[in-house]
């Protein structure tokens, strides 16, 4: 029987994808981390360059937003990283900083979240694999469920959005580096 191509071994998982299960243990820590005491919440304020601006996107208030963001990151690193192999984590911290940068300039109301960095990386691997029809028709309702969700109310429009401009603006500037 063919394996799926979202299949994950989870035995190997640390070793086959170490940058998507670094991202996912940071994430993890971090909300344990908070809800224990030990650190306070990591929140990106408008017009406010700080740590939380940059830490906000590991930040997770409830545990169904970790799980949500988390799921996204597992299924799509699944298939960015084998892809990308050492531009994994470039790929990642451009997306991570195109999205602080665009919530930075843009957004007017608190951030939290890895929604953002998720959705930079979904659009990122949507573009990737649009020769794909397989994996193409699984990443495009994606994106678009994550827009939808990101126009619900008390959800960051510009988290989702400037993820989603990051991971477009990455693919780009991978495309012109790998030439």
């Amino acid at each position: 029987m063919r394996k799926s191509p979202l299949y994950i071994n989870w035995s190997t998982f640390p070793r086959d994808f170490p940058v998507t299960f670094g991202l996912a243990v940071v994430n993890v820590v971090i909300f344990f981390a908070a809800k224990l005491g030990l650190i306070g919440p990591l929140v990106s304020f408008p017009d406010n360059l700080n740590i939380g601006t940059f830490g906000a996107h590991f930040f997770h208030h409830q545990l169904y937003h970790l799980a949500s963001n988390l799921l996204i990151l597992l299924l799509v690193g699944r298939l960015l990283e084998p892809q990308l192999k050492r531009w994994a984590l470039p790929i990642t911290v451009l997306i991570w900083l195109g999205t602080v940068g665009l919530l930075w300039l843009l957004n007017d109301v608190p951030v939290l979240g890895f929604s953002g960095i998720a959705m930079g990386l979904l659009t990122f691997a949507m573009i990737l694999y649009r020769r794909n029809r397989q994996l193409y028709s699984i990443l495009w309702p994606m994106v678009l469920v994550n827009v939808l969700f990101g126009l619900m109310p008390g959800v960051s429009w510009w988290g989702h959005l400037g993820g989603a401009i990051a991971g477009v603006a990455v693919f780009g500037i991978w495309k012109l580096l790998k030439r």
